[in-house]
């Protein structure tokens, strides 16, 4: 009698378990709550592809960004990535350069994604540094075309102050108002 009384409680908790574990995935929360955009993987896919990627940002904003509340899940905090000091104007402004092997700007990626777009344990005081950083990159990263290798590594600016905003590519109309790219190349 006690074991089969037992063995009802036992059903009875892991059929609540299963619902709960099935109500969670179903919400979203099975992928740490995140609210990602549907083009999101394919962004991963495209950022991983490449050899190098440019981004002209300040020093803070990479501070800021390149931890998150994520890194228990992924700890790469590009503590080996070296940022450049930039010349000219861009340096005056405080901006400087990061670039980032494709692998290391997928796992950026996610780490943005997570603190812009609803992780769990995100900082919510950077979630909209976080998102104006994905959207800035992911504008680059969505005109990247699959399979055709670009003249020149993907460029990001990410500088308010910057004559067209917060993002552009090399040779991009938002930067040809410019005499020069952070990076010092020709606009």
């Amino acid at each position: 009698m006690i074991s089969l009384r037992r063995s009802r409680r036992f059903r009875s908790l892991a059929a609540v378990l299963v619902v709960l574990a099935a109500s969670l995935t179903v919400s979203g929360c099975g992928d740490l709550g995140t609210q990602s955009p549907p083009q999101h993987a394919e962004r991963l896919r495209k950022a991983a592809r490449v050899a190098r990627f440019h981004i002209a940002l300040t020093q803070d904003t990479w501070d800021r960004t390149r931890l998150s509340g994520r890194d228990d899940l992924d700890a790469d905090t590009f503590g080996d990535v070296e940022p450049r000091g930039l010349e000219g104007e861009p340096g005056r402004r405080g901006l400087i350069e990061v670039t980032l092997t494709g692998p290391q700007l997928a796992a950026y990626l996610r780490k943005l994604d997570y603190d812009a777009h609803g992780g769990t344990d995100r900082d919510r005081t950077d979630e909209p540094l976080a998102r104006r950083v994905y959207d800035a990159v992911v504008r680059v990263v969505d005109r990247m075309e699959p399979g055709t290798a670009a003249a020149e590594a993907p460029y990001v600016l990410v500088d308010e102050a910057a004559a067209a905003g917060p993002s552009a590519a090399p040779g991009a109309p938002e930067l040809r108002r410019t005499s020069a790219a952070p990076n010092g190349r020709p606009a």
